[in-house]
Parts: structure tokens; C-alpha cells; sequence
């Protein structure tokens, strides 16, 4: 992934919204609707709040043609929280061309990806 844009955020409850406003500074480079990026990174940062541990690192970039995001904590292996249809993924999965989970060493990522337009 050719990564346009990074950012490191504590686990607060403030996070979601810097993550947003990160978004939104970084999206004139970004071949993507802003409002569906948006939605999508407050989701998995607040899914990585939520349910995480530790700092919260998010990345965004282009790969062939989608916008890729990357959201990682030091949470669980299984980061779905137990009512995940009633979670902020159940909206990640009807805006993401796709989505997915893996380990990276001691973080947990879920990544997205957004069609470019």
C-alpha cells in the first residue's frame, strides 16, 4: 500500500473525532467520497477504543484502485465485540468494498477498503 497519510492516537474517547478531522485534511489527495471515509475511519477507531488496547494507529492509502484503510491496537485476537451486527462493523461491511482482520505481531488490525471514484 502506497501510504498517503498516518497517524498515531491515544485510546480516548476523544480519538474518533481526531481521527476524522485527520481524514478530512488528508482527503484532497484521496480519490474517495469524504463522508464515506469519514464514517468508516470513526468507526474503526472507535471499534479500536472500544474494544482495543493502547495507542491507536491509523493509515491511509492507495492500493491499485481503492482507498485502503488500516486501523491497529493492542487488543485481542478476536477484536469482534460479541453483538458485532449491532456494531459499528455491521456499518464498515455496507461501506467497505471489503474488510478483514489479521495479527501483526502483538496488534490487531482491521483494514477497509473504499472504492476510488
Amino acid at each position: 500500500m502506497n501510504v498517503l497519510a498516518s497517524a498515531t492516537l491515544p485510546a480516548a474517547v476523544t480519538s474518533p473525532a481526531a481521527a476524522r478531522a485527520f481524514v478530512k485534511d488528508a482527503a484532497p489527495r484521496l480519490p474517495v467520497r469524504l463522508d464515506d471515509l469519514t464514517l468508516l475511519v470513526s468507526e474503526l477507531v472507535t471499534n479500536a477504543v472500544v474494544h482495543g488496547a493502547g495507542d491507536v494507529d491509523l493509515h491511509v492509502g492507495i492500493e491499485r484502485d481503492v482507498v485502503h484503510v488500516e486501523v491497529s491496537d493492542g487488543g485481542p485476537d478476536d477484536p469482534l465485540p460479541e453483538d458485532a451486527d449491532e456494531s459499528g462493523l455491521l456499518l464498515v461491511s455496507r461501506l467497505a468494498q471489503s474488510w478483514g482482520i489479521r495479527r501483526d505481531g502483538e496488534r490487531t488490525v482491521v483494514w477497509a477498503d473504499l472504492a476510488a471514484v
